[in-house]
């Protein structure tokens, strides 16, 4: 499994390379974990992630759009059996997605719920 590490700068002048982030459960953070606003522990201490890199917020409006993309779909999939929540179309409509602030996790997790959904809509033993 490939090391999970991150490349943090406090301010100006203090940067810290190599550096591994867990999370409130003392699981180690991946890169889809982390978006402007999370609160995190570095090294101990409480920590609002505030800003990104230019790099990391193209990289994070890239994989939102991907991964609402695929979560429209499966919803607009499902709606055709029953009704659902829109919630990521509100989502994708309200939230700018230049500024990193979606947590790519929760839409990881959301696609997985809304396909094991699907799979029991579609399934013939379904009830």
């Amino acid at each position: 499994m490939a090391e999970k590490i991150f490349h943090i700068v406090l301010n100006k002048t203090v940067a810290l390379r190599e550096v591994k982030i867990a999370g409130r459960d003392g699981e180690l953070l991946q890169c889809w974990d982390l978006f402007v606003g999370q609160k995190i522990d570095v090294l101990g201490k409480p920590t609002t992630l505030m800003q990104a890199s230019h790099a990391t917020l193209q990289w994070l409006e890239h994989h939102s759009r991907r991964l609402l993309k695929k979560a429209i779909e499966l919803e607009n999939e499902i709606m055709q059996f029953k009704p659902i929540p829109d919630v990521i179309h509100r989502i994708h409509h309200s939230k700018n997605l230049s500024n990193g602030s979606i947590s790519l996790r929760w839409i990881m997790k959301h696609i997985s719920i809304l396909t094991t959904q699907l799979y029991c809509l579609k399934s013939p033993h379904a009830m």
